[in-house]
């Protein structure tokens, strides 16, 4: 993936935010910061419907200062981010993939939705993303030319 972007976070300290590798840590779901529970790092997510999962991830951000968000225990969100980190070791996620969601970024967005008791973006969106996705690795050079339409029926033409 050839992005250009270098994760930086100069107005903090190492021991605060790490950057090993493009992997930004320790952030619970990429976006909480495990031991500071009102530092948030939003947009730090690629290959994603950025805005609206920007927002999302403003909204969860919001739930937990404001004391809704249903979150596990500091203990659990250390497991899960242990958890997320092999399974993206395994899977040849690291580098500049630690923080690629792709098809992903649904369920993590369920998630987010689930423990800050907001609505997930809808289904629609899903349907969108993934077809203009699909139509750009097919053809690259053109598929921003298209005029994408939903016809309401859960498909796009």
């Amino acid at each position: 993936m050839c992005t250009g972007y270098k994760y930086q976070f100069p107005f903090l300290s190492e021991d605060i935010i790490s950057i090993q590798n493009e992997h930004v840590t320790p952030l619970y779901k990429h976006v909480l910061h495990l031991d500071y529970n009102s530092l948030f790092v939003i947009t730090l997510l690629r290959n994603v419907a950025t805005y609206p999962i920007s927002f999302n991830q403003a909204r969860f951000a919001r739930s937990v200062i404001d004391g809704t968000a249903n979150l596990p225990s500091k203990t659990e969100m250390a497991e899960d981010i242990a958890r997320e980190v092999k399974w993206r070791s395994e899977n040849n996620m690291t580098g500049p993939m630690w923080h690629y969601m792709d098809t992903l970024q649904w369920n993590y967005d369920s998630h987010l939705a689930d423990m800050g008791k907001f609505e997930p973006l809808s289904e629609m969106l899903q349907i969108y993303w993934n077809f203009v996705e699909n139509h750009r690795e097919k053809d690259f050079c053109n598929y921003w030319k298209y005029d994408y339409v939903m016809n309401g029926k859960k498909s796009i033409e």
